[in-house]
């Protein structure tokens, strides 16, 4: 369980050193980017000096749906019937019809850590740091290019009777 904390005192952030050609990060600075994260997010936000409840804060839902045509033929072999089925599909209408809809967002496995544990202090208080770097636009999830695309696809199949 994770606590949203309400201001700066609730966290005891520690500073980022420099590395490579990424400057060093004060824990105000890194206080200020929690802050606003947690400011544009609607359940952080609302819970504030309160624990996180299980898988309250997830990624937007995805709203996608499929069409498909199919027609079905019956032939006649010997003493048997088959069947042919042509179909027609287009996956993801949603984005056909208005490139905002249809996306889909996915998290991969510790792709993206919200505050990083870093040890105690020597009173026994927990540190931590916050790295937005993993972001992408202010978001905690990624979004498939691929898959959030429309796609239409034909098929054909025999069914032996």
């Amino acid at each position: 369980m994770i606590y949203i904390p309400k201001s700066l005192t609730d966290i005891n952030l520690i500073p980022i050193a420099a590395s490579g050609s990424n400057p060093a990060v004060s824990a105000d600075e890194q206080w200020t980017k929690l802050d606003a994260f947690i400011k544009a997010d609607k359940y952080l936000n609302k819970h504030r000096g309160e624990y996180a409840e299980r898988n309250a804060a997830r990624s937007p839902f995805m709203n996608v749906f499929d069409f498909r045509l199919l027609q079905e033929f019956k032939i006649q072999v010997g003493n048997s019937t088959n069947k042919l089925q042509l179909s027609f599909d287009i996956l993801n209408v949603g984005n056909m019809l208005n490139k905002e809809w249809g996306h889909y967002t996915y998290n991969s496995n510790q792709q993206f850590t919200l505050i990083n544990y870093k040890g105690q202090t020597s009173t026994t208080k927990p540190t931590f740091t916050y790295d937005a770097s993993g972001q992408t636009n202010g978001n905690t999830y990624l979004l498939s290019d691929f898959s959030s695309r429309w796609r239409g696809q034909i098929g054909i199949r025999y069914i032996f009777n």
